[in-house]
C-alpha cells in the first residue's frame, strides 16, 4: 500500500482515466440510471427501516454515504471511486509483479482506455443496483488469484478489509467462505484436525448469524425458494418471487436464441418484456441483450484466467476448481 501511495504518478494516470470517463457519462444521466430495486433500497435509506430483503450491508453502507450527501447520486460516486481506485491498485501491482516488462504501463493504459469506453462498463458503472460493486468484486477475486500465485497465498490485513467490508453482497459472503476454506486447505493441509475445527466453527457460525432477526426476511425466503423448488423443506408456501425469477430466466433464453449473435442492447430484457428488470441470470441476461458475441466477451476473461491457471501449480487448481464451480452455478441465479 505504500508503494501504491508513493508511485503517485503512473497510478494516478490509470486513476483518472476511468475516472474522468465515468463522471462524464454521471452528468450526462444525473443522477444515475435508477431502477425499481434502486429506489426501494433508497426508501429503506430515507426511513431509517433496513431489512435484508436487498442485501443488510449495502445497503447500511449507502445508508452511511447518505450522511455525507442525501442524494441517490452519492452511489454512483462512490462506485466510480471503487473502480477507479481498485483498477488503478491492480495495475500498480501487475506493474510490480513484472519489474523487468518496459512496456507494461503502455499496455496498460491502452487497456484501461478500452475498458472505460466499453458502454457495458461505463454504463453499469452509474447504475445504482447492488450487482456492481458485487461485479467489481469479481475483478478483484481474479486479481487477488493472481497476486496469490505469486505471492505463494501471502495476503496482507488490506487484501482482507479491502476485498470484503466494501461489497456487502449476500453471496460475497459465500464466496469469500469459499475461498478462505480453500486457502486454508492449502495451508492448513497437513494438520487435518485443525482444520475441521475450523470448518465445524464456521459452519456454526453461519448457523448461528441466520438466526438473528434482521435476517429473518432471508432465512424465510430461502426457505420458501428450496420448498418451491424442490418440494421440501420447513417451509409450505410457494414463493411467488422464485417462479417469477425462474420464469424470467427463461423468457432470456428464449429470446436470446431468436436474435442469437448480437442480442437486443443494453437492457433490452427488460424492455422487450416489460418487467422492467433484468431475467436474475446472468447466463440468460448477457445472451438476450448482447448475444453470443457479447457473452464470449464477457465471460472470456474468467474462462481464460481458469484455463491458465491449469499450467501453474497444483495448490492453484484448488482454489480456481472451487471458485469456478461457485460462479458456473452463480451465473444461473
Amino acid at each position: 500500500m505504500k508503494k501504491f501511495l508513493k508511485n503517485n504518478k503512473e497510478n494516478f494516470i490509470i486513476f483518472l482515466i476511468p475516472f474522468v470517463t465515468f463522471c462524464i457519462l454521471l452528468v450526462t444521466f444525473f443522477p444515475g440510471i435508477v431502477t425499481y430495486d434502486s429506489n426501494v433500497q433508497w426508501l429503506e435509506v430515507q426511513s431509517g427501516l433496513i431489512n435484508d430483503a436487498h442485501p443488510f450491508f449495502t445497503t447500511y453502507f449507502m445508508y452511511i454515504l447518505s450522511k455525507l450527501w442525501n442524494n441517490i447520486a452519492i452511489m454512483p460516486m462512490f462506485q466510480i471511486l471503487f473502480f477507479s481506485f481498485s483498477w488503478s491498485y491492480i495495475c500498480h501491482k501487475i506493474r510490480e509483479f513484472n519489474p523487468k516488462n518496459k512496456n507494461i504501463f503502455k499496455i496498460q493504459i491502452i487497456i484501461t482506455l478500452l475498458i472505460s469506453l466499453l458502454p457495458i462498463v461505463s454504463i453499469y458503472s452509474i447504475t445504482i443496483w447492488k450487482d456492481i460493486l458485487y461485479s467489481y468484486y469479481l475483478m478483484l477475486i481474479i486479481f487477488f488469484i493472481y497476486k496469490g500465485i505469486k505471492t505463494k497465498y501471502s495476503y496482507s490485513n488490506f487484501d482482507f478489509a479491502y476485498l470484503g467490508f466494501l461489497t456487502g453482497s449476500r453471496a460475497n459472503v459465500l464466496l469469500i467462505t469459499i475461498g478462505f476454506l480453500v486457502c486454508l486447505f492449502i495451508k492448513m493441509k497437513n494438520h487435518k484436525i485443525v482444520f475441521l475445527i475450523v470448518c465445524v466453527g464456521l459452519v456454526a457460525s453461519i448457523i448461528g448469524l441466520i438466526q438473528i432477526p434482521i435476517f429473518s426476511s432471508l432465512k424465510e425466503t430461502f426457505d420458501r425458494a428450496i420448498y418451491t423448488v424442490f418440494g421440501i423443506g420447513p417451509s409450505n408456501k410457494i414463493d411467488h418471487s422464485t417462479m417469477e425469477r425462474i420464469l424470467w430466466q427463461n423468457y432470456g433464453y428464449v429470446l436470446g436464441s431468436k436474435n442469437l449473435f448480437v442480442g437486443y442492447g443494453y437492457n433490452g430484457f427488460a424492455y422487450i418484456t416489460g418487467v422492467g428488470t433484468y431475467s436474475h441470470s446472468n447466463f440468460s441476461e448477457v445472451l438476450c441483450n448482447f448475444g453470443i458475441f457479447g457473452f464470449i466477451l464477457y465471460y472470456l476473461p474468467f474462462i481464460s484466467c481458469s484455463v491458465l491457471s491449469f499450467f501453474g501449480k497444483k495448490e492453484d487448481r484448488y482454489l480456481t476448481i472451487a471458485l469456478s464451480i461457485y460462479m458456473f452455478v452463480r451465473g444461473f441465479f
